[in-house]
């Protein structure tokens, strides 16, 4: 997901942050830089360690960075991060997930409905309605799906998700899932 913060006044100048190791990452945002000044955007790959990267996303303190979104059983996790004026901080502030700091009230109404709709249909045409919204305005720019990996060792515990009883994700940051798998691990007989 590609993500603007603060811009500067020069319109056509950004700096793409990324966490350096990340190579993945730091990769995609070469293609990116490289794209973007092809298009007589200068961009410039900007690298920090996860820390620095992470505070100055979370204060919306970048011009445009490579960051992740959030998910949930249905996509208004994902958009109300993305569109909600609920979600907005003033620059400097910590912010949960709205690091781009963009609301917009006609998404939001239709986020406010999809809460206390209990038709999977209408809910459907709300998201729809919520995805239009998303795709006119653009506050982010997805890039690729959002792996979901992990590793784990039953040499002490079973339990862990696996392709047969594939329960959670297995990733540790992957709420709630992470407290699923911790409380269905039993200890490995001796």
């Amino acid at each position: 997901m590609v993500s603007g913060g603060c811009r500067t006044d020069s319109r056509w100048s950004w700096r793409l942050e990324v966490v350096g190791g990340w190579s993945d990452w730091v990769r995609a945002g070469q293609v990116l830089a490289r794209d973007l000044r092809k298009l007589g955007i200068q961009a410039h790959l900007k690298t920090y360690e996860f820390g620095a990267w992470y505070a100055r996303l979370q204060k919306g303190e970048f011009q445009l960075a490579i960051a992740w979104s959030l998910d949930g059983p249905t996509p208004y996790t994902f958009y109300k991060w993305l569109l909600s004026p609920r979600t907005v901080r003033p620059v400097g502030e910590v912010a949960a997930a709205n690091w781009h700091r963009f609301g917009d009230v006609e998404a939001d109404a239709l986020l406010t409905r999809f809460e206390t709709e209990s038709s999977p249909e209408k809910q459907k045409e709300l998201m729809a309605g919520v995805q239009r919204r998303f795709s006119e305005l653009a506050p982010a720019i997805p890039l690729f799906p959002n792996p979901s990996w992990g590793e784990s060792s039953s040499k002490r515990f079973t339990g862990f998700p696996s392709a047969q009883n594939p329960y959670a994700r297995l990733s540790p940051h992957a709420e709630p899932d992470s407290l699923l798998v911790l409380t269905t691990l039993a200890p490995r007989e001796p």
